[in-house]
């Protein structure tokens, strides 16, 4: 593998040494070496298939993973704003971009992107739960319970969707309907211990006494073996 991917760059160097302005072999090139872990060298071919070709989409999407990668957050969401300049539709982009701007603090934008990457793939509830999560964040509990159910439309075993919704239904004294996504969490991950707790705490405000035991000594047996 290692020799293939040597083999591959003396290629691509060998290529630029004869089309020095073709863009698409310095992307190619940055792609290797980023995945060598060689940032640095990886950036400058970045950098030079973005001067020849601005509009390199692939180039800027994989050099805002690159930054990404290396902790340079404002970088890396101008690549992919550029990504989206020349493919508004790219719903990875959005939601990528999304998480930057929510780790960033800027919430609003964020909620846009978020929005933007489940419209366009509307079978992945990532976009839907990590939007949840930030409406949560915010003490927006109306939206974050729309986006949560939203994701459950797209995926009915989104493990977080379950369990972040149950918890909110359960603080607002839904017993029923927190009981019920809390058990649909643990059915998907049985091995998480603190799901069994939070369930036994709702079967137990309802009067279900003795499922809710059931439940506790299901979490403290996973404490004491580490699995199922």
């Amino acid at each position: 593998m290692v020799g293939a991917t040597n083999r591959g760059i003396v290629e691509l160097q060998g290529m630029l040494q004869h089309a020095p302005n073709y863009a698409p072999a310095h992307a190619a090139l940055a792609d290797i070496l980023a995945d060598q872990g060689d940032q640095q060298a990886a950036l400058e071919q970045y950098a030079a298939a973005l001067a020849i070709n601005p509009d390199e989409q692939v180039a800027h999407f994989n050099l805002a993973q690159l930054l990404t990668r290396m902790g340079q957050r404002e970088g890396a969401i101008a690549q992919l704003k550029e990504v989206l300049r020349l493919d508004p539709r790219n719903a990875t982009a959005h939601y990528n971009l999304a998480n930057l701007l929510a780790e960033s603090g800027r919430e609003a934008e964020a909620i846009s992107h978020y929005s933007a990457a489940a419209r366009f793939d509307p079978h992945n509830a990532r976009s839907q739960i990590n939007l949840g999560n930030l409406f949560l964040k915010l003490g927006r509990t109306d939206d974050a319970i729309a986006a949560y159910t939203d994701a459950l439309r797209m995926d009915p075993n989104a493990f977080k969707a379950h369990n972040n919704l149950a918890v909110i239904l359960a603080g607002r004294g839904d017993l029923v309907h927190a009981a019920e996504h809390f058990r649909e969490a643990a059915r998907l991950k049985p091995d998480v211990p603190e799901v069994h707790n939070e369930l036994a705490e709702v079967l137990d405000r309802q009067g279900l006494h003795e499922e809710a035991l059931r439940q506790l000594a299901e979490a403290q047996r996973l404490r004491e073996t580490g699995g199922p």
